[in-house]
Order: structure tokens, then C-alpha cells, then sequence
């Protein structure tokens, strides 16, 4: 085996940790800001 082949797969696995983490993070934070838009609504509407 090539020495850049356990590399390729470290980097692989690194950017699919990263994206998901990424896809976490961006729908916590579109739930959490729901959250406060609907508790914004009800308080002045």
C-alpha cells in the first residue's frame, strides 16, 4: 500500500465528520431561531 492511501482515507473521513457536523449544527441553529421567531410572534402578535 502507498503511504498517501491511509491519508486519503484520514482526509475522507475528516470531511465527512466535518459535513455532517456542519448539517448539525445549521439545523439546530434554523430550529432554534424557528423557536425564538414563533416566541417573537406570539409575544407581539
Amino acid at each position: 500500500m502507498p503511504a498517501n492511501w491511509k491519508s486519503f482515507i484520514l482526509i475522507f473521513l475528516i470531511h465527512n465528520f466535518t459535513k455532517r457536523m456542519m448539517s448539525i449544527s445549521y439545523v439546530y441553529t434554523s430550529v432554534k431561531m424557528d423557536g425564538q421567531f414563533r416566541s417573537f410572534k406570539k409575544n407581539y402578535y
